[in-house]
């Protein structure tokens, strides 16, 4: 259902690629940037995802995200949503900040997200942390314009930790 996108140049002229795997009936994911996509569009939808963020000390939480109506093939090109506990989880990067941000390093959470036609709604672990109303002109770069059309869902990789995902769920709303 996924697959691996994301041969970037990082700090020298070297192409890097996030290092995938499944460890613990969870898709792992490290060393970023780096991401897994959909091989399926989705417009309107609802997605359901357990994520646990790896981090080391304590004090520097990886950075990690869930990128939704990508465009296929491109790094981050969708719509952001953030994982980075105790600073920005379940927010719309650049768009909406989180209300509350309850996720926890080294904790599996659940991460919920809703979109439909210009509306988003996230909750992490049952609690509402967004909603977004894009106001902005229609088009096809989620950080410049709106995004209705149908896009990639893709897994983002952080630079520093691991992330891991499991109990991915997806479907389609109905029109």
């Amino acid at each position: 259902v996924f697959k691996k996108i994301g041969k970037v140049f990082g700090g020298g002229s070297k192409a890097h690629e996030a290092s995938w795997s499944v460890a613990g009936g969870a898709i792992h994911g490290e060393k970023g940037p780096g991401a897994l996509e959909t091989q399926t569009a989705y417009d309107d939808f609802l997605l359901q995802i357990d994520v646990r963020a790896n981090g080391k000390d304590g004090k520097k939480h990886p950075l990690g995200s869930i990128s939704v109506r990508g465009d296929a093939g491109q790094l981050g090109s969708g719509y952001q949503i953030a994982i980075e506990n105790s600073v920005s989880t379940g927010s719309l990067a650049g768009l909406k900040p989180a209300r509350r941000v309850l996720g926890t390093d080294n904790e599996f959470f659940t991460e919920t997200v809703a979109a439909r036609g210009r509306h988003f709604e996230i909750w992490v672990n049952g609690y509402p942390v967004t909603e977004f109303d894009d106001p902005r002109v229609e088009g096809t770069s989620p950080k410049k314009e709106a995004r209705s059309t149908a896009g990639v869902i893709a897994l983002a990789a952080p630079d520093e930790g691991s992330i891991d995902f499991s109990n991915i769920q997806a479907a389609a709303l109905p029109k």
